[in-house]
């Protein structure tokens, strides 16, 4: 059985790294991270789970945030064949539920996975963002 590893850190040691949510700077962790997996790995081992949590708070810039999310879908089909974003639905105004769900190609709710049917492309989605 070769080596495995799971790596569990805090958001204000990721996502609020430098104080706030600075896209650029999740792009190139994850970057890291998913470099380093395919390098143990051949890459068909990096997941990733963000709990959001963090992101639903009134001081939070939203446009930054589903930004990355959007442009996060194009690094599923180059690095990772699996991420994972944990909302709280108790949580999201009508506004971030709105782009959460543009933003998600597929849906976990209830029982089920679900293929999202409010999804946009990363290059829909940006053109609105």
């Amino acid at each position: 059985m070769g080596e495995s590893r799971l790596d569990i850190r805090a958001a204000s040691d990721v996502y609020l790294a430098i104080g706030d949510f600075v896209a650029d700077e999740m792009y190139r962790f994850l970057d890291e991270a998913a470099l380093g997996s395919s390098t143990t790995s051949g890459g068909t081992l990096f997941r990733a789970t963000g709990e959001m949590s963090w992101a639903t708070g009134d001081s939070r810039n939203t446009d930054e945030l589903f930004t990355y999310e959007s442009i996060l879908n194009r690094m599923t089909s180059t690095h990772a064949p699996a991420l994972l974003c944990l909302f709280d639905l108790d949580d999201l105004d009508d506004f971030v539920l709105e782009n959460v769900l543009r933003t998600h190609p597929t849906i976990v709710f209830e029982h089920g996975v679900f293929d999202n049917p409010h999804y946009l492309p990363p290059n829909d989605t940006l053109a609105i963002c």
